[in-house]
C-alpha cells in the first residue's frame, strides 16, 4: 500500500509538471515575455509603458524598423542609456523579443 501511494504520487508529480512545461511552449510568446521581465522591464516596465526608458508599443516602434530595432537590442543606441545585450541573448532571442514589441499588448 505504501509503494502504490509513492508510485501514484510520483505520477501525479510528472504530470502536473510536463503540463505546466507543454502549457507554457504552447504560448507562442512565453519565452519573449521572460526575455523581457529579465533585460527590459527594469528600464521600460513590466507593462511596456515605459519608466526610465520609453515605452515600448508598437505605436511608439512606429518609426523603427524591425531590423534596426533588433540591432539597437542587440548593440545598444549611442548618446543614450540603451545598453546593447548581444552578449546576454542570441539573435534568435533578440528577434524573438522584437517581434512581440511590435504586436499590440493584450488585453
Amino acid at each position: 500500500m505504501k509503494y502504490f501511494l509513492l508510485i501514484s504520487t510520483l505520477v501525479l508529480m510528472s504530470c502536473s509538471s510536463s503540463k505546466n512545461t507543454s502549457t507554457s511552449s504552447l504560448d507562442p510568446d512565453f519565452k519573449a515575455k521572460e526575455l523581457y521581465s529579465k533585460h527590459c522591464a527594469e528600464c521600460h516596465a513590466n507593462n511596456r509603458y515605459g519608466s526610465m526608458g520609453p515605452a515600448l508599443l508598437p505605436d511608439n516602434l512606429e518609426r523603427i524598423k524591425k531590423s534596426d530595432a533588433l540591432s539597437i537590442t542587440l548593440k545598444g543606441r549611442q548618446a543614450t542609456q540603451m545598453p546593447g545585450f548581444e552578449s546576454q541573448i542570441k539573435a534568435e532571442e533578440a528577434q524573438l523579443l522584437i517581434d512581440y514589441l511590435y504586436r499590440p499588448l493584450s488585453e
